[in-house]
């Protein structure tokens, strides 16, 4: 067994500290009388400031002791174990590399450890990289590939750590994204007057080949939700059509466009054994529905489910959150791309006659004329023949079969949204942005990974994310012993 060491005085602890410290003085003096650059004072500060905080916290390690708590332990359950031999265990942080040896204490040796008193006194994690630098870590990973996250940590730190290492660390965070939204709190339910709007979209992701029995450049498709609140704005269908065909008339709405409030966004891409997108379908769906209890348990605000033509998604939604506050809305700009495609058919050599009755189809829409769209267009199926023909079958059937959710004269008059908007940019700036960079190829637990991430962040929750999982993390190592238990403010500093 290794020897107890005898207690370390601050003062042999801190005295070359202070050394270091009187030498920064002198290193700015001198600077100041050789004229130095501002820029060289500066990079020649950060390193020793670097170094200087590895040397604190050093010390700080070492004042803290061994964490001998004597030589048997008595456990909350009456059991004693016995102190046995110091282990050294790695550690990492923002100042650097550090190998903490402390005792352990377990029956025997070659038995199960059992308690590590001075573990618990730091709080340290099961990982040797601390929380704060696996925050900055997973922070910069979202952002940027994993390598480039590595070596701009190594440039500013000085620190540097594998691919490998960072990947772990967030395999490690995003496994406790799905029980941090099972208990995110949301800000106060909508105030009077307010809409609460549910929309889904998909996008895909560019998998490995290993992901898709070896096609390469496959995609899978990850399902995107989205929960807001947001303020009526009344708008014309004349207003919109002028919208969306850059029109100079009529005058657009009065006022600002309201944004939309408390906006939180979750993305998942996963697979059952059949390879279905149920399970993401499922997790998504159940989460809309828990959002929307949160945000409007008396069910007293008008609910809008935003959605393009994905059947299956309207029926999962129907089943998720029913009721009959819930107006279920077609996207007008898919709506919008059925009514051009027919528009390029029937005019195809004809651009200015095309764009005429794409207007005139819209305007009929917008209106609440779908059946007079309907009707044109199955006249002019039965006028063609072959793919024209079957083409304007399908988007005549496409019309009927979701006439109940195009009724936007209705919708504008409520002050609905009836775009897609906020899901599309969602699925830019959540998926597009990081995950589909030039030969960037995923697999699917890192795809998920990054994902899951990624939507705590984007929906503004990230220190939220960071206090719930150093806290749920040390109550599962060290239970209700956990010192500072309420205390994790320092990560929003």
């Amino acid at each position: 067994m290794s020897s107890l060491l005898p207690p370390i005085s601050e003062h042999a602890v801190f005295a070359p500290v202070q050394a270091d410290v009187d030498d920064l003085i002198t290193m700015v003096k001198d600077a100041v009388g050789a004229g130095t650059a501002a820029h060289t004072l500066e990079l020649g500060l950060w390193r020793s400031l670097l170094e200087l905080g590895h040397q604190l916290f050093q010390g700080f390690l070492t004042l803290s002791g061994q964490g001998d708590v004597g030589a048997r332990l008595t456990l909350e359950d009456g059991r004693e174990i016995k102190r046995l031999a110091a282990r050294t265990r790695p550690y990492r942080n923002l100042f650097g590399e550090y190998e903490i040896e402390r005792f352990v204490y377990a029956q025997r040796e070659g038995q199960t450890l059992e308690a590590i008193p001075l573990d618990q006194r730091l709080q340290l994690p099961q990982g040797c990289t601390s929380y704060l630098l696996s925050d900055w870590n997973t922070q910069l990973m979202q952002e940027t590939p994993y390598a480039h996250a590595a070596g701009w940590l190594e440039r500013v730190l000085g620190l540097r750590q594998s691919v490998q290492t960072l990947e772990r660390d967030q395999g490690r965070l995003s496994a406790q994204a799905e029980r941090f939204w099972e208990q995110v709190p949301v800000a106060t339910p909508l105030a009077a007057g307010m809409i609460l709007v549910d929309t889904l979209d998909g996008k895909g992701v560019c998998m490995r080949p290993s992901e898709t029995q070896g096609e390469r450049g496959k995609k899978k498709m990850a399902l995107l939700g989205s929960v807001y609140g947001i303020a009526p704005y009344v708008r014309t269908p004349e207003q919109v059509l002028a919208a969306l065909f850059a029109d100079t008339c009529p005058a657009p709405p009065s006022g600002a466009r309201p944004k939309p409030l408390t906006k939180h966004v979750r993305a998942c891409l996963k697979r059952d054994d059949a390879d279905t997108t149920a399970p993401q379908t499922a997790e998504i769906c159940a989460w809309i529905a828990q959002q929307n209890a949160l945000r409007d348990p008396e069910q007293s605000h008008p609910s809008v489910l935003l959605i393009d033509g994905q059947t299956n998604l309207w029926q999962a939604m129907r089943e998720a959150v029913p009721g009959e506050q819930v107006t279920e809305i077609l996207d007008l700009l898919h709506a919008s791309g059925y009514v051009w495609e027919a528009a390029k058919l029937l005019h195809p050599n004809d651009s200015p006659a095309a764009e005429a009755a794409a207007k005139r189809d819209l305007r009929l829409i917008l209106h609440g004329q779908v059946g007079e769209v309907i009707a044109m267009l199955q006249r002019d199926a039965e006028s063609s023949t072959g793919t024209r023909r079957k083409t304007l079958e399908g988007i005549a059937g496409y019309f009927d079969k979701h006439r109940d959710r195009i009724a936007y004269d209705l919708y504008l008059a409520e002050g609905f949204p009836i775009a897609t908007g906020v899901i599309e940019g969602a699925c830019r700036c959540l998926v597009k942005d990081r995950m589909e960079r030039a030969g960037m190829r995923w697999v699917m637990a890192g795809a998920q990974s990054m994902l899951a991430l990624r939507s705590i962040t984007l929906s503004g929750l990230w220190e939220e994310f960071m206090a719930f999982y150093v806290r749920d993390d040390l109550r599962r190592r060290y239970g209700t012993a956990v010192a500072n238990d309420d205390t994790y403010h320092w990560l929003a500093a």
